[in-house]
């Protein structure tokens, strides 16, 4: 069975800029065959000792749970 993330699911970015950062799910795409191929993720908090707020497409490959929550 897949990994399926849902809206309002906690997520931690595994890659990229914001590698580590945990955020929200607030959609997710799929393609042709219903397979989830893109997870947007909505972070506050702080990122390099400034505040950020940021709102990212990522792979779905590119997320993991938060299991720290």
């Amino acid at each position: 069975m897949a990994d399926i993330f849902q809206v309002h699911e906690a997520a931690r970015i595994r890659t990229g800029k914001y590698a580590g950062m945990v955020g929200t799910v607030t959609e997710t795409r799929t393609d042709d065959a219903g397979k989830q191929t893109g997870v947007r993720v909505k972070m506050d908090g702080v990122f390099n000792g400034e505040p950020m707020t940021a709102h990212v497409w990522v792979k779905r490959s590119s997320v993991e749970r938060n299991h720290g929550a």
